[in-house]
């Protein structure tokens, strides 16, 4: 759960102190940290209430996961 959130602040660092490429306008900016508030907003809340693992579990895929070398 720790590696989430310095995942996260991570992002918020490169969003927040990311300077603007040629061609980029205000509005690519402030664009970029709505979708980055909306994705992190959820989690760091949840995550600050202490209650991370009751709203959003952790789902495995069968497939992708590799659950069964997981349970061995």
């Amino acid at each position: 759960m720790k590696k989430l959130a310095v995942v996260i602040m991570a992002g918020c660092l490169v969003a927040f102190g990311a300077t603007a490429q040629p061609g980029q306008g205000p509005g690519d900016r402030k664009l970029w940290l709505q979708y980055l508030d909306k994705i992190a907003k959820p989690v760091l809340s949840n995550l600050a209430a202490g209650s991370l693992k009751e709203k959003m579990p952790l789902k495995l895929s069968d497939r992708t996961d590799n659950r069964r070398s997981a349970r061995r």
